[in-house]
């Protein structure tokens, strides 16, 4: 799990297939704008698995659809349909508000526990604290 998710982007503002995914899959798709809801994600699905097929050594072969979804929330076009979100899909989001509730000094919790947080989202680096996080 990434300690930050992908942020959505605004889609509508960039010019139609100006970013190379993939040398055969550009984003936005070309007339995206006429596609309906349900096709705008599926094209999000369908390049999210592109993406995901396409790295040598990915350990996800099979993504689940809403991880898949989440993971390459950045790619979501503006007016697509509403996806499913399981319970993994939900803790990751709520560990991130977490995360966000900390970095911007919101969250309400003792120190010892929002250090301990910090440390198990990032267990190799011995560097991770709230003091490393809010300095950013």
């Amino acid at each position: 799990m990434p300690l930050f998710p992908s942020a959505k982007r605004d889609w509508a503002t960039v010019e139609e297939e100006s970013v190379v995914l993939l040398p055969n899959l550009l984003w936005p798709p070309k007339n995206w704008r006429r596609l309906t809801p349900d096709q705008r994600l599926l094209a999000v699905e369908f390049a999210s698995m592109s993406l995901t097929q396409g790295e040598q050594h990915s350990s996800l072969l099979l993504p689940e659809r809403s991880f898949l979804i989440h993971s390459f929330y950045f790619l979501v076009l503006p007016g697509s349909a509403g996806f499913p979100l399981d319970n993994k899909s939900k803790a990751r989001i709520y560990t991130y508000q977490s995360l966000l509730d900390i970095a911007n000094g919101q969250d309400q919790s003792p120190f010892t526990h929002q250090d301990d947080l910090l440390k198990a989202l990032t267990p190799l680096s011995k560097n991770s604290s709230i003091k490393s996080i809010t300095s950013l």
